[in-house]
């Protein structure tokens, strides 16, 4: 009940009839222009999600959860988010 009320004043105060589609619009421009994603494992062993130009980024336990990350910044385009090679040290 409270969600259909909410979704009832989101479409009177923004004046969009058909939320769905505005908001696959929306995914689709975003995906669009996903900035690119480097997963990376430091020397002490965490895993490091960095947005290329460093603006977006975080510090995990697992590349799992890394890569989770990345994926969730770009909205699931997998050509946007690279795991690097160990290296090698």
């Amino acid at each position: 009940m409270v969600a259909s009320h909410s979704i009832r004043l989101l479409k009177r105060a923004t004046g969009i009839t058909d939320l769905w589609n505005h908001h696959v619009q929306f995914c689709t421009t975003t995906c669009a222009n996903a900035l690119p994603f480097e997963i990376a494992e430091d020397g002490r062993g965490h895993w490091v999600a960095k947005e290329k130009q460093g603006l977006i980024g975080g510090v995990f336990r697992s590349r799992k959860d890394a890569l989770r990350f990345a994926l969730f910044e770009v909205a699931g385009d997998g050509a946007s988010a690279r795991v690097l090679p160990p290296t090698g040290s």
